[in-house]
């Protein structure tokens, strides 16, 4: 049952079935603010604990810290058949909000262009997935990626936006092992992946957290 309830000194929406907490620091000026939940009383204890544990930064998260530092990168990708564009760059990573996420600023070079890009990755505790954003200056969309532990590492599953269409794309990428990890794309066609390219990365230093 939806109800509402008047909350002064700040607005705290519980939307139980889901178990979203939302909260908002700050006056709030005799809002009425929609809680959803069911006919009874609410344990808020098990909630906050249970919202807590959501939010605690865990294996995952210590995982995707070890590639903070500094990296230089060796690019190689797919022009065409048969055709490779080979290229350096390099790559700094830290951690942000806490070890919550990593975040990426990539620069070097594609096809004679500058090219910077930045990737925020992390692990959702609630939903159980890898999760990851990159957007550069190749473009003004915005690439979502979703993926899951592999043997072979991080697997993971976004599409591509581009003036000719969609392609789905599936990403690769292993931990750091002795001061080198690497990256490697596939594109979808005609239902099979096809390699589209790899980044190999060779660490030159040790990174700190970004907050």
């Amino acid at each position: 049952m939806i109800r509402s309830t008047l909350v002064g000194a700040g607005a705290v929406t519980l939307v139980l079935g889901v178990g979203t907490l939302s909260y908002r620091a700050g006056q709030v000026n005799a809002t009425t603010i929609p809680v959803a939940q069911p006919e009874g009383e609410v344990d808020m204890d098990a909630m906050m604990q249970m919202m807590a544990k959501a939010a605690t930064p865990g294996e995952q998260h210590a995982q995707l810290a070890e590639a903070a530092g500094d990296w230089k990168a060796h690019t190689k990708f797919a022009m065409g058949p048969g055709e490779m564009t080979e290229g350096e760059a390099t790559m700094s990573v830290g951690t942000i909000l806490g070890g919550r996420f990593t975040k990426s600023s990539f620069e070097g070079e594609f096809a004679g262009d500058p090219f910077h890009g930045i990737g925020i990755t992390g692990y959702d505790n609630v939903k159980q997935e890898y999760v990851s954003i990159w957007m550069d200056s190749f473009t003004t969309g915005i690439m979502y990626m979703t993926g899951q532990q592999k043997s072979e590492g991080i697997v993971f599953h976004g599409t591509t936006t581009n003036p000719m269409g969609e392609t789905e794309m599936k990403l690769v990428t292993s931990q750091p092992k002795e001061g080198v990890m690497k990256d490697t794309f596939y594109e979808k066609h005609d239902g099979e992946w096809v390699f589209h390219g790899e980044i190999t990365y060779t660490r030159v230093g040790h990174g700190m957290a970004d907050d």
